[in-house]
This record gives C-alpha cells, sequence and structure tokens, in this order.
C-alpha cells in the first residue's frame, strides 16, 4: 500500500498533531504528510490520464427547519436500515475504514479529527469490517482494495448484499490507479474512488459531501 502525505491547513509546516517543524511518521519512519498528489473519482465522474478521475458532487437533501423557525428533529442515520441494539447515538456520522496499512489508517485518523461528529471505527481485515459493519450500522466505508484476507470488492459486495448491515455508502481509497479500476467500482455504485498518496483536501471535501447529503 502506498505511504501517505499530509500537509492540508497551514503551508510549510509538517503535521505533527499541533507541534510545528516537526516530521509526521504515525510511527513509522520515512513517510510525512503532505497533500496534493492524489487522484480523485466521484459518482458519475470520468478517468483522466495518469489514473486519476474527478469527481461528480454528490447530491443529496439537506436538513430543514420546521415550523416556528425552529430546527427540525433529523432522522436516524443509514436511511432504508431498522435500529438495532449497539447503534451509534443520532447525529453521529459513523464512519468506518478498512485499511491494513497501519501509516494510512493514522493519517485518516488524525485527518477526520478535524471534522466533529464523526465516529471512526477503524479495522485491517475484511472480516472484521463485516462483524463492525454488522454491529455498529456504519454511515459510511473508507474501503482499501488490497486487504489481507479479502479483496476489496469482494468485501464491497457482501456489505451491499448484507441484510443486517443495510444502506451504507462506500467510498474506495485504493493505490490501484488503473483507469478501468476506477471506472469499474463507479459503475458498482461507490460513492467516490480516492487514490493514494491520499490527497487530504480532497479526502475532506468527499466526507463533507457524505455529510451534506446525509439524511
Amino acid at each position: 500500500t502506498a505511504g501517505t502525505n499530509d500537509t492540508a491547513g497551514t503551508a510549510g509546516t509538517n503535521d505533527t498533531a499541533g507541534t510545528a517543524g516537526t516530521n509526521d511518521t504515525a510511527g513509522t519512519a520515512g513517510t510525512n504528510d503532505t497533500a496534493g498528489t492524489a487522484g480523485l473519482a466521484g459518482a458519475g465522474g470520468t478517468a483522466r490520464a495518469g489514473g486519476t478521475a474527478d469527481a461528480a458532487p454528490v447530491s443529496g437533501g439537506s436538513r430543514g427547519r420546521g415550523a416556528g423557525g425552529r430546527r427540525a428533529q433529523p432522522e436516524p442515520p443509514g436511511q432504508g436500515r431498522r435500529p438495532a441494539a449497539g447503534d451509534d447515538e443520532a447525529g453521529e456520522l459513523v464512519v468506518l475504514h478498512v485499511e491494513d496499512n497501519a501509516s494510512n489508517a493514522a493519517l485518516v485518523q488524525r485527518v477526520l479529527a478535524r471534522r466533529r461528529g464523526i465516529r471512526l471505527l477503524s479495522v485491517p481485515q475484511a472480516g472484521l469490517a463485516l462483524e463492525l459493519a454488522r454491529l455498529h450500522h456504519p454511515d459510511l466505508v473508507l474501503l482499501d482494495l488490497h486487504l489481507p484476507d479479502l479483496p476489496g470488492e469482494e468485501l464491497f459486495y457482501r456489505l451491499q448484499g448484507d441484510p443486517e448491515v443495510g444502506a451504507v455508502r462506500v467510498v474506495v481509497l485504493s493505490a490501484d490507479a488503473t483507469p478501468s479500476r476506477i471506472r469499474r467500482m463507479l459503475a458498482l455504485g461507490v460513492e467516490a474512488y480516492l487514490t493514494k498518496p491520499i490527497d487530504v483536501e480532497a479526502l475532506l471535501r468527499v466526507i463533507d459531501a457524505q455529510r451534506a447529503s446525509w439524511p
């Protein structure tokens, strides 16, 4: 799995969880966080030369206000599924990250920590991901395609077909920038396809788009 870089936010400084002037290795020597090299594909996007693709905005309704100007109560997360024991509190966006590379998992954890109201679950294997998805009913899955126990595409099929999981959106985070693979996964119904090294700003845009369209 490719390395990751992150400089989202302040130019000229490296991200070390708030300490300027030091390199962030997330426990792995030789890796720094620098943004800006990854490709992005979204639903309805088309692949560009070099294995990247453009992302189309994800459509969806926003929360409205009720009579008298008071904000209407949000619907439960995971539209189309039954509430179940173990569901997380209403108002949280539950994100399941399936990634076997510790550096990539740590980077995504730091990036999503910049957004309030997100609960992140991270696992390195497809089998564990399926178990957590059945228990926590995530609203969004960030999926690596190259996992040690099962191909990511197969996990996508199982998530979509498991009645215990319910409705879940999937965004691919993969080092595979092959245009044919990107087109295939978008045609199967993933919300977006991000290539590694992870572009931090692109990831945040996808997360924000998903939250904006979340019921």
